[in-house]
């Protein structure tokens, strides 16, 4: 079950105490997941700052008290983005570096166009499949970028909110 539908069972007040809490713990392993630790750890984790238990919790608000422990508020979301951001973004420039050598005539990544490196680092963000070809198409320029995120449907399917074509043109 995923993170979404495991919350959503949480906050529905209609369930059983009893099943809300199993929800909350699937939610706790895509938690500590992420983290790179173990469900274990986080539960114990919670249980100490908290007081509250998502193991065996007495009262719905214990449960949504343990539950809500990690939630990040909007600045620490921005926080996190920026980082992970930053990930991708020191993962594109050494892979575009990498492919760009074996190419006569590319650019290196320094003088490659503002926008181009923009819209690598966001699709490195949001996942690709084929990153060298990601990488020849960015070699060949805006056009070729443009034309390359067009024929890629994963890529497409998020344009309409990504707007990397507008943005390129």
């Amino acid at each position: 079950m995923s993170h979404s539908s495991s919350r959503r069972k949480v906050l529905d007040i209609e369930g059983l105490l009893v099943h809300r809490a199993s929800h909350a713990r699937s939610c706790a392993s895509h938690v500590a997941n992420r983290l790179g630790i173990t469900r274990s750890e986080l539960l114990m984790k919670v249980e100490k700052e908290t007081g509250a238990s998502l193991i065996s919790p007495l009262t719905k608000a214990e449960l949504m008290k343990a539950f809500n422990f990690g939630k990040l508020s909007y600045v620490q979301q921005i926080e996190l983005f920026k980082r992970s951001y930053l990930e991708k973004k020191n993962y594109a420039k050494p892979f575009y570096e990498k492919t760009a050598a074996k190419k006569t005539n590319a650019p290196s990544w320094d003088q490659l166009d503002q926008k181009i490196k923009d819209v690598v680092v966001d699709i490195f963000y949001q996942g690709i499949r084929h990153p060298a070809s990601l990488i020849e198409a960015a070699i060949a320029g805006r056009t070729a970028l443009i034309n390359f995120i067009r024929e890629d449907l994963s890529l497409m399917r998020y344009e309409p909110t990504r707007h990397r074509i507008r943005y390129l043109q």
